[in-house]
């Protein structure tokens, strides 16, 4: 019940966005300017709903998995690599700086749903950083598990909010610099969990958040 409650509220704002945008747009007396301005608004409306479209169904499906399947064995530090530089024209816009320490870590898994999990992580790595600050990742073998670490120095969480953190639809303080749909990180805990291993989060407010993920 809950869960349904939420996505109904979640899926309310953007649509009555949408709705109220396109209502505008049927003005014959706007100006070119405000025609643009109210279509890039759907627009980004529209992607928030494809978005959290995609991130309940994928929940969905993974609630209800008990096992990884198409697994093989591939390079997890070139995999971590590739998706930070897909996040390139972010961090550069924020000025931040790149600390990496990676590896060469072997990994058999499931290498698309781990991009999933590299992907959630370092985006909001970006998001919550202050801009000239540090995003470190590093990634290590250690006594039979692989562990991957990823650190910000931006706002940090509350005590409160890092305990919700993986809760679904859970976006407490932080979500006052961004919009996001509060599965982000719900996803991710599940998508570790069926891989065997287990998520941490370390942070305090104003000092930045670190999360630590062990793979078997």
């Amino acid at each position: 019940t809950d869960f349904v409650s939420n996505v109904s509220h979640e899926f309310k704002t953007p649509l009555s966005a949408i709705e109220g945008y396109a209502t505008l747009l049927r003005d014959e007396r706007l100006s070119k300017e405000e025609q643009a301005v109210y279509v890039s608004r759907i627009l980004e409306n529209t992607s928030r709903l494809g978005k959290l479209t995609q991130s309940i169904l994928s929940l969905s499906q993974l609630e209800n998995q008990e096992i990884v399947l198409q697994q093989e064995s591939f390079m997890l530090d070139e995999q971590i690599r590739r998706v930070l530089l897909g996040y390139e024209p972010l961090w550069e816009e924020k000025e931040l700086n790149i600390d990496l320490a990676l590896e060469a870590t072997q990994y058999y898994g499931n290498k698309s749903l781990l991009a999933q999990v590299w992907s959630n992580l370092i985006d909001n790595a970006i998001k919550f950083s202050s801009a000239g600050g540090t995003l470190s990742i590093g990634c290590r073998e250690l006594d039979g598990f692989v562990i991957v670490r990823i650190k910000d120095t931006g706002i940090g969480m509350s005590e409160e909010v890092r305990l919700h953190a993986f809760d679904k639809f859970y976006q407490g303080e932080r979500s006052h610099t961004t919009s996001g749909s509060g599965l982000g990180l719900a996803l991710v805990r599940r998508i570790v969990t069926l891989c065997g291993g287990t998520i941490e989060i370390r942070s305090k407010e104003g000092k930045g958040t670190e999360i630590l993920v062990s793979l078997k």
